[in-house]
């Protein structure tokens, strides 16, 4: 819990922060030798008009980049569903 006794996603997960956190310095992927920006929570969805605080699915808050295993991320290249989308294999890229 925080210091105002909300509960925090390492209330449901423990070490989940730090998935969050190494996911904000992966921004780029690599799809047949091109990199794509990864989109942020929020703006990868800009239609919906029910977005909540944080991802239902991977708990990052408004702006983050999601966590690679988020099931809502989109491709930056198809626009389909990142984790099952046909596009060649992707590889996250570390932001230098």
């Amino acid at each position: 819990m925080d210091e105002q006794g909300n509960l925090t996603v390492d209330d449901y997960v423990p070490g989940w922060a730090e998935r969050i956190a190494e996911a904000q310095t992966q921004t780029h992927v690599e799809i047949d030798g091109k990199l794509y920006p990864r989109r942020r929570y929020g703006s990868d969805h800009p239609d919906s008009v029910a977005l909540q605080p944080r991802c239902g699915d991977c708990g990052v808050e408004l702006g983050q980049l999601r966590v690679p295993t988020c099931c809502v991320e989109r491709c930056p290249r198809c626009d389909g569903q990142a984790i099952t989308c046909r596009c060649p294999e992707a590889r996250l890229v570390v932001s230098q």
